[in-house]
């Protein structure tokens, strides 16, 4: 018997430390597919990849091949990723009443590209009522918990995970970089310019790359930096960003690193930069940079534009990055020169970063509040 089983469409290579530290106090078997999104995936001893049936074009529109190791293995909690596209979850939450386990729903409480409105969307109506049919659910974030409750979700059953890496792997990776000096990582890293902006994502329309290399250019023009920028990733975009810093001269001042899976060498371009620039949606590449001494800019949303994941409230403007006004180029950049020419503001800026990754947003919190919501549903 597995007494407790996870279900999940893919399992990410940077979920890996989670799940491993959340194995070492709750034993479990982990079921997923898997997918070609561009994200590293991974298989574990304790993980079991299924089939899936893909009804339609996206990631979510699956139906996953479970029940047959739900029947054999009999678990007494079962822990469900929460997206609405996943057909076979309503039967798995529904199947607990025949075979007696305890649900628990993991992931986004909402669609952040839309908001959430039950009373006129029919799929936010279908998450609420999963929700309120959960044993327990464990959310990304305290808002989105506050959201559950205005709803009349008991808040004794919410566990806010607050959503980040494996910040015991980089946190030691960072102190080693300290030692050895920012300038020396720079020298290095073969950074020739006095400052540095970073971009770690994939190259695609969400993101917003054109943004970062247009407010690139503007410093370079406008407020005469010596500055660079430097995509580490890859996607659908980098050809159309090579020919913009072609076209416009940026041979010197825009790089391309490709994907970078290494902890050490994405340490060292974080901890070299001065900035992660990320216009576009931000998630884990937060946590990420902050791991790294590195701020983060980003646009503001208006109208769910661009669909911010709940990572964006670690951002708070003028102590950890800046949220600035919505596709402005000339708020980004001046942003920008004032904040790379303030010494005074970038030491305050790391000792509020650092107590953000370390006391804030730590992995091990995030291991705590799911070994809660375990603790929660089995008392039950």
């Amino acid at each position: 018997m597995k007494e407790i089983i996870i279900i999940q469409r893919i399992f990410p290579d940077y979920q890996k430390p989670i799940l491993d530290a959340i194995y070492l106090k709750s034993k479990f078997i982990l079921l997923h597919s898997n997918n070609k999104s561009g994200i590293k995936q991974v298989c574990t001893p304790y993980s079991k990849q299924i089939n899936k049936w893909k009804y339609w074009k996206g990631d979510t529109h699956l139906f996953l091949n479970v029940f047959s190791y739900i029947r054999k293995s009999k678990p007494k909690i079962i822990i469900h990723e929460l997206a609405v596209g996943i057909l076979s979850l309503p039967l798995v939450m529904l199947t607990r009443k025949i075979l007696g386990y305890k649900f628990v729903l993991w992931g986004h409480a909402y669609n952040r590209k839309i908001g959430f409105n039950p009373r006129k969307n029919l799929s936010d109506k279908y998450r609420l009522w999963m929700q309120r049919k959960a044993d327990a659910i464990i959310t990304y974030s305290n808002s989105e918990k506050e959201e559950l409750i205005n709803y009349g979700i008991d808040r004794n059953k919410i566990f806010p995970a607050l959503n980040t890496l494996a910040t015991d792997k980089y946190l030691p990776v960072r102190n080693r970089l300290d030692k050895i000096g920012k300038e020396n990582i720079k020298q290095k890293l073969g950074f020739a310019n006095q400052f540095n902006l970073v971009f770690i994502g994939r190259l695609i329309e969400d993101k917003w790359p054109q943004y970062a290399i247009e407010v690139l250019n503007t410093l370079l023009n406008k407020k005469s930096l010596s500055i660079a920028l430097h995509f580490v990733g890859s996607g659908a975009m980098e050809k159309s960003l090579l020919e913009y810093s072609n076209k416009n001269g940026l041979q010197n001042n825009v790089f391309f690193h490709g994907e970078v899976y290494d902890e050490n060498k994405s340490g060292e371009l974080l901890f070299a930069s001065d900035m992660m620039i990320m216009p576009g949606y931000v998630g884990l590449s937060v946590n990420h940079a902050f791991c790294f001494d590195c701020p983060v800019i980003t646009f503001e949303t208006i109208n769910h534009v661009p669909a911010h994941s709940p990572e964006i409230e670690y951002i708070i403007h003028g102590e950890t990055g800046f949220i600035v006004k919505h596709k402005s180029i000339v708020d980004m950049a001046e942003t920008l020169n004032n904040y790379l020419n303030d010494e005074q503001m970038k030491r305050e800026v790391k000792i509020h970063i650092r107590n953000m990754i370390e006391n804030v947003c730590p992995m091990e919190k995030l291991v705590d509040e799911v070994i809660h919501a375990i603790d929660y549903v089995q008392k039950k």
